[in-house]
Protein backbone atom coordinates (compact mmCIF):
# COMPACT_ATOMS: atom_id res chain seq x y z
CA UNK A 1 0.00 0.00 0.00
CA UNK A 2 2.74 2.19 0.77
CA UNK A 3 5.15 1.11 -2.29
CA UNK A 4 5.34 4.56 -4.00
CA UNK A 5 4.17 8.06 -3.87
CA UNK A 6 4.22 9.57 -0.78
CA UNK A 7 4.51 6.18 1.04
CA UNK A 8 1.12 6.67 2.84
CA UNK A 9 -1.90 4.84 3.67
CA UNK A 10 -5.06 6.04 5.08
CA UNK A 11 -7.61 4.27 6.42
CA UNK A 12 -9.73 3.25 9.43
CA UNK A 13 -8.13 1.85 12.99
CA UNK A 14 -10.14 -0.85 12.71
CA UNK A 15 -9.43 -1.67 9.36
CA UNK A 16 -5.69 -2.14 10.33
CA UNK A 17 -6.47 -4.17 13.06
CA UNK A 18 -8.55 -7.25 11.16
CA UNK A 19 -5.48 -7.02 8.71
CA UNK A 20 -3.68 -7.86 11.80
CA UNK A 21 -6.49 -10.70 13.08
CA UNK A 22 -8.01 -8.46 15.71
CA UNK A 23 -11.54 -8.35 15.15
CA UNK A 24 -12.69 -6.83 18.59
CA UNK A 25 -13.51 -3.21 17.51
CA UNK A 26 -12.37 -1.63 20.86
CA UNK A 27 -9.60 -3.88 21.63
CA UNK A 28 -8.24 -4.05 18.04
CA UNK A 29 -8.08 -0.14 17.15
CA UNK A 30 -6.91 0.34 21.10
CA UNK A 31 -3.42 -2.16 19.95
CA UNK A 32 -3.16 -0.63 16.66
CA UNK A 33 -2.85 2.70 18.19
CA UNK A 34 -0.74 1.76 20.74
CA UNK A 35 1.51 0.15 17.69
CA UNK A 36 1.23 3.35 15.79
CA UNK A 37 2.20 5.65 18.74
CA UNK A 38 5.44 2.76 18.99
CA UNK A 39 6.60 3.23 15.43
CA UNK A 40 6.10 7.29 15.65
CA UNK A 41 7.87 7.23 19.31
CA UNK A 42 10.81 5.04 17.02
CA UNK A 43 10.94 7.73 14.00
CA UNK A 44 9.32 5.03 12.14
CA UNK A 45 6.31 6.50 10.60
CA UNK A 46 3.95 9.85 11.18
CA UNK A 47 0.70 9.95 12.11
CA UNK A 48 -1.22 12.63 11.14
CA UNK A 49 -5.38 12.91 10.29
CA UNK A 50 -6.08 11.91 6.86
CA UNK A 51 -9.44 12.32 5.32
CA UNK A 52 -13.19 11.96 7.50
CA UNK A 53 -10.66 11.39 10.29
CA UNK A 54 -8.59 8.27 9.27
CA UNK A 55 -5.14 7.90 10.54
CA UNK A 56 -2.93 8.42 7.78
CA UNK A 57 0.23 6.79 7.86
CA UNK A 58 3.55 7.51 6.07
CA UNK A 59 6.51 5.72 6.11
CA UNK A 60 9.88 6.93 7.09
CA UNK A 61 13.04 6.19 6.73
CA UNK A 62 14.20 2.64 8.71
CA UNK A 63 16.83 3.93 10.59
CA UNK A 64 14.82 5.77 12.80
CA UNK A 65 16.40 9.65 11.88
CA UNK A 66 12.76 10.85 10.94
CA UNK A 67 13.45 11.40 7.61
CA UNK A 68 11.03 11.00 4.75
CA UNK A 69 11.14 7.80 3.37
CA UNK A 70 13.30 6.55 0.19
CA UNK A 71 13.86 3.10 -1.47
CA UNK A 72 17.35 2.02 -0.92
CA UNK A 73 19.54 3.23 -4.01
CA UNK A 74 22.84 2.45 -4.96
CA UNK A 75 25.15 1.80 -2.29
CA UNK A 76 22.62 1.84 0.06
CA UNK A 77 23.07 -1.40 2.39
CA UNK A 78 19.50 -3.43 3.17
CA UNK A 79 18.76 -6.93 3.22
CA UNK A 80 15.52 -8.97 2.10
CA UNK A 81 13.76 -11.59 3.45
CA UNK A 82 14.09 -14.41 1.36
CA UNK A 83 10.46 -15.58 0.08
CA UNK A 84 10.52 -18.74 1.72
CA UNK A 85 10.60 -17.15 4.83
CA UNK A 86 6.75 -16.61 4.22
CA UNK A 87 6.64 -19.35 1.92
CA UNK A 88 7.60 -21.74 5.06
CA UNK A 89 5.91 -19.60 7.18
CA UNK A 90 8.80 -19.16 9.36
CA UNK A 91 6.95 -16.09 10.03
CA UNK A 92 4.93 -18.37 12.48
CA UNK A 93 7.06 -21.11 13.10
CA UNK A 94 10.36 -19.26 14.60
CA UNK A 95 10.03 -17.21 17.91
CA UNK A 96 11.25 -14.13 18.36
CA UNK A 97 15.17 -15.34 19.19
CA UNK A 98 14.51 -17.56 15.95
CA UNK A 99 13.65 -14.35 13.63
CA UNK A 100 16.41 -12.36 15.46
CA UNK A 101 19.05 -14.79 14.56
CA UNK A 102 17.51 -14.94 11.44
CA UNK A 103 18.43 -11.56 10.40
CA UNK A 104 21.80 -11.18 12.08
CA UNK A 105 23.04 -14.14 9.92
CA UNK A 106 21.27 -12.02 6.81
CA UNK A 107 23.67 -9.04 8.31
CA UNK A 108 26.97 -11.52 7.97
CA UNK A 109 26.64 -11.44 4.07
CA UNK A 110 29.18 -13.74 3.79
CA UNK A 111 28.70 -17.69 2.34
CA UNK A 112 29.92 -18.77 5.44
CA UNK A 113 29.78 -17.54 9.02
CA UNK A 114 30.15 -18.00 12.55
CA UNK A 115 27.75 -17.19 14.70
CA UNK A 116 29.84 -16.62 18.38
CA UNK A 117 27.39 -16.31 21.02
CA UNK A 118 29.35 -14.03 22.83
CA UNK A 119 30.26 -11.92 20.18
CA UNK A 120 26.41 -11.76 18.90
CA UNK A 121 25.17 -10.41 22.68
CA UNK A 122 27.46 -8.13 22.77
CA UNK A 123 26.91 -6.85 19.09
CA UNK A 124 23.40 -6.95 18.93
CA UNK A 125 21.93 -7.25 22.61
CA UNK A 126 20.28 -10.62 22.72
CA UNK A 127 21.29 -12.70 25.77
CA UNK A 128 23.48 -15.84 24.54
CA UNK A 129 20.70 -18.47 26.01
CA UNK A 130 18.40 -16.23 23.40
CA UNK A 131 21.52 -16.59 20.58
CA UNK A 132 21.98 -20.62 21.25
CA UNK A 133 17.99 -20.82 20.89
CA UNK A 134 17.82 -18.93 17.72
CA UNK A 135 20.50 -20.70 16.20
CA UNK A 136 19.15 -24.16 17.33
CA UNK A 137 15.30 -23.07 15.35
CA UNK A 138 17.40 -21.85 12.57
CA UNK A 139 18.99 -25.64 11.90
CA UNK A 140 15.91 -27.12 13.18
CA UNK A 141 13.80 -25.57 10.35
CA UNK A 142 16.64 -25.98 7.89
CA UNK A 143 17.28 -22.78 7.36
CA UNK A 144 21.16 -23.08 8.04
CA UNK A 145 23.53 -25.70 8.84
CA UNK A 146 26.68 -26.38 9.65
CA UNK A 147 29.08 -26.52 6.67
CA UNK A 148 32.22 -27.24 8.64
CA UNK A 149 34.11 -26.90 11.62
CA UNK A 150 37.05 -24.06 11.90
CA UNK A 151 39.69 -24.72 14.25
CA UNK A 152 41.21 -21.33 15.70
CA UNK A 153 43.76 -20.56 18.73
CA UNK A 154 42.75 -19.60 21.74
CA UNK A 155 44.05 -19.55 25.46
CA UNK A 156 40.27 -20.58 26.86
CA UNK A 157 41.03 -24.18 26.12
CA UNK A 158 43.38 -26.22 27.62
CA UNK A 159 45.12 -27.44 24.46
CA UNK A 160 45.44 -23.80 22.93
CA UNK A 161 43.04 -24.73 20.19
CA UNK A 162 39.02 -25.06 19.97
CA UNK A 163 36.85 -25.50 16.92
CA UNK A 164 33.48 -23.49 16.19
CA UNK A 165 30.96 -24.21 13.71
CA UNK A 166 30.61 -22.47 10.30
CA UNK A 167 27.42 -22.00 9.03
CA UNK A 168 25.87 -21.42 5.31
CA UNK A 169 22.39 -20.76 4.24
CA UNK A 170 20.64 -23.50 2.69
CA UNK A 171 20.19 -22.61 -1.16
CA UNK A 172 16.20 -21.59 -1.03
CA UNK A 173 17.84 -19.50 1.88
CA UNK A 174 20.49 -17.89 0.49
CA UNK A 175 20.95 -13.90 -0.11
CA UNK A 176 21.34 -13.03 -3.46
CA UNK A 177 25.11 -12.80 -4.23
CA UNK A 178 26.01 -15.25 -1.69
CA UNK A 179 26.55 -19.11 -2.64
CA UNK A 180 25.53 -21.76 -0.77
CA UNK A 181 27.31 -25.12 -1.07
CA UNK A 182 26.41 -28.62 -0.87
CA UNK A 183 26.09 -31.12 0.75
CA UNK A 184 22.79 -29.71 2.22
CA UNK A 185 20.71 -31.14 4.95
CA UNK A 186 17.86 -33.56 3.69
CA UNK A 187 14.55 -31.81 5.01
CA UNK A 188 13.49 -35.24 6.78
Amino acid sequence: MTGAGDYSATDWAANWARALGLYDQKAGTTAVSRAWKTLKDLNLVESTRGEEGKAKITKLLEDGSGDPYRPPGKGDYYFQLPFWYWRDRLNEKLTPPGKAMLLIALDMRSDEFALVQDKISEWYGPSPESVRKGIDELVSHVVIYIARYEWFNTLRSKTGQTARPLYRFVLKYTPPGLKSAGPEPSAE
